[in-house]
């Protein structure tokens, strides 16, 4: 929930309808996928497929993806914050899963939160993770953390989404908010992070493939601050760091302005313990739902790029910011912007991922003449310089919210990004009207090149777009370049659909 706190809460208000009647089977589900992204009309983007929108006609928002380096799977999940229009049993606010087995070409129609409590009030913040280097023969574990209500919960499946473990909530009896977790390359090592009480950053770990967990224990050190954090790595040489921002006056909130403190938290020691340092401070700027956000990655050679945004003087237009290291987080390099300084132009919605090689890729958004759009840079020489930046936010017809400029604003509070299984990028995010009024919806886009930017990869063709027939009780699927008003049902009865 977190950032946009006095928004989310009206969401987290809602009162369920009806506990949740039971678990979806998805094994009918995701034994038939469907090319269920939505096309519309897109402008021509450089090695990109064009924007596609995933959740339909619901209000959807703070999706997250991600893909199976060993595999053509590929993971996403959501959020809807009013409840779907066609599960009347289920918590009016949760998330949704979907999947793809050919590297996003198709989907799966979303299920309803299936890791979720069955008694669950209300499911929050989803993220998504998937082992890169699972045990041989088997496939790569799925894992997800979510908040349940005021907790942070974690479960995994180890057949590909079809089954769940059992929700296992890892952050005690307190209230908690704004999860975020990484993990070894096996799988074998969790940490995740969380803010409490008074904007503390907590932590617990799992050396077991989350069998079990350590008690919360509290990392930060300097108080009157908010901790977001967001971005985990776990390195080779058992390093974890999380980068945070810390928001002034000890609140999340929109009435506390100042200085904004960019943090990474840092353990050398399986996580019994951590140091925290400040990397650099900017102001809160014009907009709230733009300040102060960060995360982080590692390429495969272990050098680290922290990703941020946020003033340089208070109330002014947000920069997107970079720093490196190539000490394990000891150290880091001055600043290198990312976003190019203009009149009006306010970046922020920071996402990155490192590659097999010694890349990166990194999204943001900017609004540069009253209308956001989504943008991606490259890296291939560990984060030291950074390809011109490419637009990828195409559609210009599909939902009210969208034009030929653009869309009116970030939904949500983050986005995702990931790598294909043949080097190609995929990334998700939200979109909605100015002053994030709903209803917004989720959109997809995937590069068509590998991120080499000397050779094409293979495999990744265009989403394909098609009619799905008429299910009673939907609206039929218009033919216009704008979206179908059909809903999504969130049950376990695929659709018939023709394949163009």
């Amino acid at each position: 929930m977190y950032k946009h706190n006095a928004h989310d809460m009206e969401h987290r208000n809602y009162k369920p309808t009806a506990r949740l009647a039971g678990r979806l089977l998805l094994t009918v589900i995701l034994s038939s996928l469907l090319p269920f992204a939505t096309a519309a009309k897109s402008a021509a983007l450089t090695g990109w497929v064009g924007e596609r929108l995933m959740s339909g006609t619901e209000n959807a928002w703070e999706p997250f993806v991600a893909a199976d380096p060993s595999s053509s799977n590929v993971y996403a999940t959501w959020f809807l914050p009013h409840g779907p229009g066609l599960c009347p049993t289920c918590p009016s606010s949760s998330g949704v899963f979907v999947m793809s087995a050919d590297n996003g070409s198709t989907w799966s129609r979303p299920v309803y939160c299936p890791f979720c409590n069955r008694e669950g009030k209300g499911d929050y913040d989803l993220t998504i993770e998937v082992v890169k280097n699972p045990k041989p023969g088997s496939p790569a574990p799925v894992y997800v953390m979510w908040m349940d209500w005021n907790s942070t919960a974690f479960s995994k499946s180890t057949d590909g989404g079809k089954t769940w473990s059992p929700e296992t909530v890892v952050s005690g009896p307190h209230w908690s908010d704004h999860p975020w977790f990484g993990m070894s390359d096996d799988g074998k090592d969790i940490y995740a992070f969380w803010t409490q009480a008074h904007g503390y950053l907590y932590t617990v770990s799992s050396h077991d493939y989350g069998a079990t967990w350590t008690s919360p224990q509290k990392i930060s050190t300097i108080a009157r601050r908010y901790y977001y954090a967001e971005g985990v790595v776990v390195l080779a040489d058992d390093t974890i760091l999380t980068a945070a921002a810390g928001y002034p006056c000890g609140s999340g909130s929109p009435k506390c302005t100042g200085r904004i403190s960019y943090n990474i938290f840092r353990s050398t020691n399986g996580g019994q313990s951590y140091t925290q340092a400040v990397v650099d401070t900017l102001y809160t700027g014009r907009q709230y739902m733009t300040d102060g956000l960060e995360t982080m990655a590692a390429d495969a050679a272990g050098t680290l790029v922290m990703m941020y945004s946020g003033a340089s003087s208070l109330s002014g237009d947000n920069g997107v910011y970079v720093r490196r290291s190539n000490t394990a987080g000891a150290s880091w390099s001055a600043p290198i912007r990312l976003t190019e300084p203009g009149a009006t132009a306010n970046g922020s919605y920071p996402a990155i991922v490192g590659t097999r090689g010694d890349g990166f890729r990194a999204t943001f958004m900017v609004d540069r003449a009253g209308e956001f759009n989504v943008w991606e840079r490259q890296s291939s020489d560990g984060g030291m310089t950074w390809s011109p930046e490419v637009r990828i936010s195409g559609a210009t017809s599909g939902a009210r919210y969208v034009n030929s400029n653009g869309f009116g604003a970030p939904y949500g509070d983050y986005t995702g990004l990931s790598v294909l299984s043949t080097g190609c990028t995929i990334a998700i995010w939200g979109e909605s009207a100015a002053g994030q009024k709903p209803p917004g919806g989720v959109w997809m886009n995937r590069s068509t090149d590998s991120g080499d930017r000397g050779s094409r990869a293979r495999g990744c063709g265009e989403i394909r777009s098609v009619h799905r027939a008429r299910r009673a009780g939907s609206a039929p699927v218009g033919t216009s370049a704008h979206l179908p008003e059909a809903r999504v049902p969130f049950d376990s009865r695929p659709d018939k659909v023709t394949i163009g």
